[in-house]
């Protein structure tokens, strides 16, 4: 029997897009596929359009209180079942073979990660960019970290791009980060320093930083915050020019981003 595979969406005041995020699991090729949402004290109609899909495959909880972001990431983990996690934003985009493709990657290596290009869209759908990896197949953990750190931003993949073990993620403690901009990175950091992890050439996902999304609103604090994971390794870690470049480029990056964001919105 194929591997139970687990989609966590954490749901805040997602109703614009939600319907398509759900969608977008459901029509996937894989057939063992189980869906926790977590309203987290929404407070438009996320929680009604969620109840409405609920059955013994489709879990839906609403937390009696805001967790936050952390919070409800790792309250996903613990209510899930699946042999594989995918934590997506309830606003992103799965292509339909996405989750099949995965699986497969993570059933032929040991590792405890595998990733994908993805596109990065607007509200409207509209691809902004899409990213590529700066490498392709198995990629070792000490390399993954110097590439990761020398990049100053997030070459791994937002969560949406990304299938994880979840024994190893509750290994390592869940989510958890310096600040919640970095939590993906910090934590596939951790899952991925011992076994490396898997680049998939193929875009798989798409990522939606819509005007109400977590990253958006984020503006230049986000450059601040990759410093500082930057900062948590060492010289001996990475090299000195490792990290240079890092900061070089985290601020350049982040704000080419946040430019190409306010333009995006300046469309609607």
């Amino acid at each position: 029997m194929t591997p139970l595979v687990t989609v966590c969406l954490p749901v805040f005041n997602n109703q614009d897009f939600l319907i398509e995020a759900i969608s977008s699991v459901r029509c996937q090729t894989y057939p063992n596929i189980q869906i926790i949402a977590i309203d987290d004290c929404s407070m438009d109609d996320s929680y009604s359009i969620l109840k409405s899909y609920e059955s013994d495959n489709f879990i839906v909880h609403k937390n009696p209180q805001n967790l936050g972001m952390k919070g409800n990431w790792n309250k996903c983990l613990e209510l899930s079942d699946g042999k594989y996690i995918k934590m997506m934003g309830a606003d992103d985009i799965l292509q339909p073979d996405c989750i099949s493709k995965q699986v497969a990657i993570l059933e032929a290596f040991d590792i405890n990660l595998v990733s994908s290009n993805r596109f990065i869209i607007s509200d409207q759908g509209k691809i902004l960019l899409k990213l590529k990896y700066p490498f392709d197949g198995y990629v070792s953990g000490k390399k993954a970290i110097q590439k990761l750190v020398g990049a100053g931003r997030n070459i791994i993949g937002e969560p949406v791009a990304v299938l994880m073990r979840r024994d190893a993620l509750i290994e390592i403690g869940g989510f958890s980060a310096l600040n919640h901009y970095v939590i993906d990175i910090e934590t596939w950091a951790k899952l991925f320093r011992e076994k490396g992890f898997f680049a998939m050439d193929q875009y798989l996902s798409s990522f939606r930083v819509s005007q109400n999304s977590i990253s958006s609103k984020e503006g230049l604090n986000q450059i601040q915050s990759v410093f500082e994971f930057i900062s948590s390794y060492s010289m001996d870690d990475v090299g000195f020019f490792t990290k240079v470049r890092g900061y070089l480029f985290a601020a350049a990056f982040g704000v080419i981003r946040n430019i190409v964001l306010g333009f995006s919105n300046r469309q609607k």
